[in-house]
């Protein structure tokens, strides 16, 4: 059996442990989770038109927190 060493670890992990505390990267993750969020609200919002399905949409990242939202007049009436 051959041997073998492995080096740099110890800097990957520096420079993973940045990124993970970085907002730059977790405003893209939350970004792209809104995404997705927007999406599952599309498919299951009922279509009469497709006003409402089509009007849903995210804010931008800001302070670690992302908001879905519809602004279509009777958005709250086909919900409830």
């Amino acid at each position: 059996m051959a041997d073998f060493t492995i080096s740099g670890l110890d800097a990957l992990d520096k420079v993973l442990g940045k990124l993970e505390n970085s907002a730059e990267v977790q405003d893209k993750l939350l970004a792209q989770m809104g995404e997705q969020l927007v999406g599952r609200a599309k498919n299951l919002t009922p279509v009469d038109t497709g006003a409402l399905r089509n009007d849903w949409k995210r804010t931008a990242p800001k302070e670690g927190s992302v908001e879905v939202y519809n602004n279509t007049e009777y958005a709250a009436h086909v919900e409830w």
